[in-house]
């Protein structure tokens, strides 16, 4: 029998809705505060997940998070897995001659690869949310497994 609470299960699915409520709005505002604040998010759950990974994979499995400190976030994140197994987030700025329009961009790099691929969340989705961040990371830490598997 499951044990969790109706009301846990609810408390969850609303604050997962406040939560996108609020990168809905901060991802819609291109001026450089809004985008440096989905930044500092990204930093946050990249220092979560690598918690996590390290948990499950205990000493056998290097995780590491660029920068370790969140007041040493300029216009990057990027989490390590394996040593040569990256995903980086970056805060950059497009040219626009009526506004500054500052975005956040993704890219993996696998050993090997000579280039950065660009990673986008789902279309349908449209923004970084938790799940997109996390799903981004899990396919990176499926590649490092693959990768060790063959």
């Amino acid at each position: 029998m499951d044990s969790e609470r109706f009301i846990d299960r609810v408390a969850t699915m609303h604050a997962s809705w406040v939560e996108r409520r609020y990168l809905r709005h901060i991802a819609a505002d291109h001026t450089f505060e809004p985008q440096f604040e989905l930044l500092r998010r990204l930093h946050e759950w990249a220092i979560g997940a690598v918690t996590d990974m390290c948990e499950v994979f205990g000493g056998g499995l290097l995780v590491e998070v660029y920068p370790s400190a969140p007041g040493e976030l300029d216009r990057g994140v990027r989490v390590v897995v394996g040593g040569s197994y990256s995903l980086g987030f970056s805060l950059i700025e497009s040219y626009d001659p009526r506004q500054p329009h500052w975005r956040v961009t993704a890219a993996a790099r696998l050993p090997g690869g000579a280039n950065d691929v660009a990673v986008k969340p789902h279309r349908q989705v449209g923004m970084w949310t938790r799940r997109e961040f996390e799903d981004a990371l899990l396919t990176l830490l499926a590649a490092y497994e693959r990768d060790r598997s063959e």
